[in-house]
């Protein structure tokens, strides 16, 4: 904040010496008519006596203007007193007040349950809660014993992570899923069923020696509100079990950020008096990374102001209904975009297809693409006739289109949108983010042709294919189908993918994409995409 001395306009200095003086001449003259002529002599016999004193301080007051407007502006500055030059750097109660919330009194993250080997790369630093994601819940409402997220919560490596996070102070809390909206209805309604879960629970967390539970039941958007009440009874009575069977085990309920409404089963201020904690899960926003102890803006996301901005607004938002001491902010459980594990952005490499592109181009007119739409699968023609065109151009403008790179680009697109040549977003993208550990949060799941995944991925590949920050800031469009045909060519040509199926290696053309037990399928789709040109 800038402190701003008044302009010193000459005139206007001059002009209101003037003005003083004769008010002062005015206001004597005017005693006359105020006062008896006893007094007015009295005042005038004291004035007098004082008139050599007040000319000395009239010649003074008009010497000091002269030296301001000499001096100038800068030298008047300097005649600021100490405090108000304070006051430039501490800010004032109403600054104070008007600076947005950005974090909360304690943060949790999400332990990656299905990543084991990233649980090294966790950054305890300034965490309070680690909640292990996730033991889902069967369709009775019990604890699945037969899920691979509980065989991973029972292991060896999850056990030390817990004894690790306790060393730090930090607390260990389980996270028990239900995405069912039939299996979460049966629960809310069946107090049995709820008794149930509430001992398996109990005696979980004892066996493992943690903290408490996390509850993360999920209604698609717009649903659910019918069940509010009863999903608040459930949570008054699992943290009740837990507080019985222990007075230090604690219940957490998450939240999406989306939910500040009260939408779905969610009833804010309700959760917030019944729940020990209400975790707030970065649902479309880019989680918040963490630098020492303090939260900071992602090293991958966008540059500017906006994400503090949507934060704030979040939390803003959050705390005018739950008590501060109640809401917990997720944070990126591997502290900072610097840190981040096992990623990295894919490495350009040369595609010189010489000769092979030569032998093998092809053109694309109305009739190649309705022979190669007949081949596609009948739920899926519709959006081929569409979408074809898009992907040739894009695989154009990257230079690698020839009718081998266009025949094995079909054969993925029909396998990764699972035959509806549509951009589809990943399957159950939401949790496979928290069980696996994706960079930036559950908004960067797998999106488009092919599933990008990462906050360092949306962002590199945002710029390379002219979008800046945009696709960052907004992943939903990768599953526009323009952008996602870009977003295709780029990765086959920076990842070797174009060069390999430009020679006819379909099989290994495979492995940059995912090195999964598809290889041989996939190929066989190029081939009779490959024949139809």
């Amino acid at each position: 904040m800038k402190y701003l001395l008044p302009r010193f306009d000459p005139i206007t200095i001059l002009s209101r010496f003037y003005f003083r003086l004769a008010k002062a001449r005015f206001s004597y003259q005017s005693l006359k008519t105020r006062f008896p002529s006893s007094v007015y002599q009295k005042v005038e016999d004291f004035l007098a006596s004082k008139t050599g004193r007040y000319k000395l301080v009239t010649v003074l007051d008009l010497i000091l203007i002269i030296i301001i407007l000499i001096s100038g502006r800068q030298s008047a500055q300097r005649m600021v007193p100490p405090l108000i030059a304070s006051m430039k750097t501490t800010p004032s109660m109403i600054e104070q007040a008007m600076v947005p919330t950005k974090t909360t009194q304690e943060v949790f993250a999400f332990a990656p349950g299905l990543a084991q080997n990233k649980f090294d790369d966790i950054d305890f630093s300034g965490l309070n809660i680690l909640s292990f994601f996730d033991v889902p819940l069967t369709e009775e409402g019990e604890i699945n014993t037969e899920s691979r997220g509980y065989s991973s919560f029972k292991s060896e490596a999850s056990y030390n992570l817990f004894n690790q996070a306790h060393a730090y102070g930090t607390k260990v809390f389980v996270t028990l899923t239900l995405g069912e909206e039939t299996s979460i209805r049966y629960l809310l309604d069946d107090k049995s069923a709820q008794q149930r879960l509430f001992d398996q629970a109990i005696w979980e967390v004892t066996d493992s020696q943690i903290d408490g539970v996390t509850v993360d039941f999920e209604i698609a958007a717009g649903r659910g509100q019918d069940y509010q009440n009863k999903f608040s009874e459930f949570i008054k009575s699992f943290t009740m079990a837990l507080h019985e069977a222990d007075p230090n085990l604690k219940l957490a309920v998450a939240v999406p950020n989306s939910a500040v409404n009260s939408e779905g089963i969610y009833a804010i201020k309700n959760l917030s008096n019944l729940a020990d904690r209400v975790f707030l899960v970065a649902d479309d926003f880019i989680v918040p990374e963490v630098t020492g102890t303090y939260p900071s803006k992602p090293v991958y996301g966008y540059n500017d102001n906006q994400w503090w901005f949507d934060l704030s607004s979040h939390l803003n938002n959050f705390l005018r209904k739950i008590p501060s001491v109640k809401l917990v902010l997720e944070r990126a459980w591997y502290g900072n975009g610097y840190r981040y594990p096992l990623y990295h952005p894919g490495q350009s490499s040369s595609t010189d297809n010489g000769t092979a592109q030569d032998s093998n181009s092809v053109v694309l007119n109305q009739g190649t693409v309705e022979r190669l739409v007949a081949d596609v699968p009948d739920k899926g023609k519709q959006a081929a006739r569409e979408n074809i065109p898009l992907i040739a151009k894009a695989l154009d403008e990257e230079g690698i289109l020839d009718s081998n790179v266009l025949a094995y680009a079909l054969a993925t697109v029909e396998h990764e949108t699972a035959e509806t040549f549509a951009p589809i977003d990943e399957i159950q993208g939401k949790k496979s983010a928290r069980r696996l550990g994706y960079e930036g949060g559950t908004n960067f799941h797998g999106r488009g042709f092919i599933q990008i995944t990462h906050l360092r991925n949306y962002k590199v590949i945002g710029e390379r294919i002219g979008m800046g920050d945009e696709l960052a800031k907004n992943p939903k469009l990768a599953s526009n189908p323009e952008v996602a045909a870009k977003i295709l060519a780029v990765f086959f040509k920076d990842n070797n993918v174009a060069n390999l199926a430009s020679q006819g290696d379909f099989v290994s053309a495979r492995d940059p994409i995912n090195p999964d037990v598809n290889a041989w399928s996939v190929a066989q789709l190029a081939m009779k995409y490959w024949s139809d040109q």
